[in-house]
């Protein structure tokens, strides 16, 4: 017999012929960190809402300040991978 459970903070207990085996993982996220030059906050807002929202992401964290020069500076903390480096070539990470 073979199976698994999931338990909190990422440990995973393994049951394998009667035998307890524990694993342990961590989950990873990753920021990502854009600037957008010339946008208002409500334009950013919109369009960042719309790319969440049509891949399904509700981000970790995301935070938006402007910066200089009519610079928005954006930071999204996903957790999964794939839709970080989705989110930073639509959008053109730094």
């Amino acid at each position: 017999m073979l199976a698994f459970h999931l338990g909190p903070l990422g440990g995973t207990q393994l049951l394998f012929g009667g035998r307890q085996l524990y694993a342990e993982y961590w989950v990873t996220m990753r920021e990502v960190k854009i600037s957008l030059t010339g946008w208002t906050l409500a334009d950013a807002m919109g369009e960042l809402r719309k790319w969440l929202d049509h891949h399904n992401c509700v981000p970790v964290n995301f935070d938006i300040e402007r910066g200089k020069r009519r610079v928005l500076l954006v930071r999204v903390l996903f957790s999964d991978d794939n839709v970080a480096d989705m989110f930073e070539r639509d959008f053109g990470g730094r």
